[in-house]
């Protein structure tokens, strides 16, 4: 299965934009302005759709109260998935915003621990060590075992898009723009899904991040992928990501049963396509919302400290 491939893309995209102010400021990481920011910037969301959530599973008799009060205090210390090993089942999404949360705590002692070691060695050579540190750490974790379930199985992700911001800032912010990164992007696409499983051999681990790496320089640097991705649909939706990502499993789980019993008389394949048509306006539309409302007011700005 690949259906969390995606996760991990994300977790390599959320190690790249956090570390890419750091590298081009060259300060000192004012650590009480980030952790307040990133407390202000996610927990307000989160809070109020895991109360929510939790409050209509509580009214609709779907989970016994206590049950929804332990699982939402789980929920508020991010502690759900990496202490129980199951997502929390007021908003089973969230497992990876819980290993996020962990990232957010110690991406600044990695880029410290970066720039330690590039003044001992040099910038390549440290990175390369914490990758190879990382991916060994990845290796000798047991897939269904507790740490596997934890930030320490999922660092070498998060430390592949660290990488690339390097590599980003140095190296290829340089790079014209061109057709073979396009080349590069599609070839690599699909080493990313020949290389995904399994996770526990050594060779994939290795490859599958060495190709996600690639795949984002021909994002940046391909002249088609480029502008697919920067295509004004593609920035919109994912600027609110958050907010669709937070709301999408609430919103299946409630008009799903609706849509299908409607369209049932069709067949499955018709259910379904005529399911989804309405399923993705309808999230795309109560996120938008929930975006302009809710998430957007507790946006900082970008000109602060990063």
């Amino acid at each position: 299965s690949r259906q969390d491939m995606g996760v991990k893309i994300f977790f390599a995209l959320s190690g790249f934009i956090l570390t890419l102010p750091l590298v081009r400021s060259q300060k000192t990481l004012n650590l009480s302005f980030y952790y307040k920011r990133r407390l202000r910037r996610l927990e307000p969301p989160y809070i109020l759709v895991l109360f929510s959530f939790g409050f209509f599973q509580v009214v609709s008799n779907y989970e016994e109260f206590l049950v929804v009060c332990h699982s939402f205090i789980a929920g508020l210390f991010y502690s759900s998935y990496t202490f129980s090993g199951i997502p929390n089942p007021i908003n089973p999404v969230t497992w990876s915003l819980e290993i996020e949360a962990y990232f957010y705590i110690l991406m600044p002692f990695i880029v410290y621990l970066v720039r330690f070691l590039a003044r001992k060695l040099n910038l390549l050579i440290s990175l390369g060590v914490l990758s190879v540190l990382f991916i060994a750490m990845k290796y000798l974790i047991v897939e269904e075992s507790f740490l596997s379930h934890t930030i320490f199985y999922y660092l070498i992700n998060f430390h592949t898009g660290i990488c690339f911001a390097y590599f980003y800032f140095h190296y290829i912010q340089k790079v014209q723009k061109n057709y073979f990164m396009d080349f590069l992007g599609l070839l690599v696409y699909f080493g990313m899904l020949s290389f995904y499983k399994p996770q526990a051999e050594m060779g994939n681990i290795v490859f599958w991040n060495v190709s996600m790496f690639c795949f984002f320089v021909s994002v940046f640097k391909g002249k088609v992928l480029n502008k697919l991705f920067t295509n004004r649909f593609v920035y919109v939706v994912g600027g609110m990501c958050y907010s669709i990502y937070l709301l999408h499993y609430g919103l299946y789980y409630l008009i799903s049963p609706i849509l299908f019993d409607l369209f049932l008389p069709a067949n499955y394949e018709t259910a379904f396509l005529l399911g989804t048509l309405v399923i993705i306006p309808f999230t795309l539309l109560i996120s938008s919302v929930f975006y302009l409302i809710v998430e957007k007011p507790f946006m900082v700005s970008k000109t602060a400290h990063s």
